[in-house]
């Protein structure tokens, strides 16, 4: 079990048993579109949550969006997953 996370000690304090961890390394594109869908999507950045600017963060959004993907419409995001399991 890992030292520098207790996620896998935690399930076995609570009963699982033959707990196992896995990680994944992931890539991912990610078109304008479905990054501002993603940022609507969280419950801290709904629209509702912006009221009548959600309109004008979006534009905003884009722009700053705009300027950072070089010219190529899509931005990579690599990430590493990490998966604990186990038997009740």
């Amino acid at each position: 079990m890992g030292d520098d996370d207790p996620w896998d000690e935690l399930l076995v304090e609570r009963g699982f048993h033959d707990v196992e961890t896995a990680t994944f390394d992931v890539e991912r594109d990610w078109a304008t579109d479905q990054i501002v869908d993603y940022v609507f999507s969280l419950s801290f950045a709904s629209p509702e949550q912006f009221g009548a600017d959600a309109e004008a963060f979006e534009c905003d959004l884009r722009d700053r969006l705009d300027e950072g993907c070089d010219g190529g419409g899509s931005f990579e995001q690599s990430a590493t997953i990490t998966v604990h399991s186990g038997r009740a």
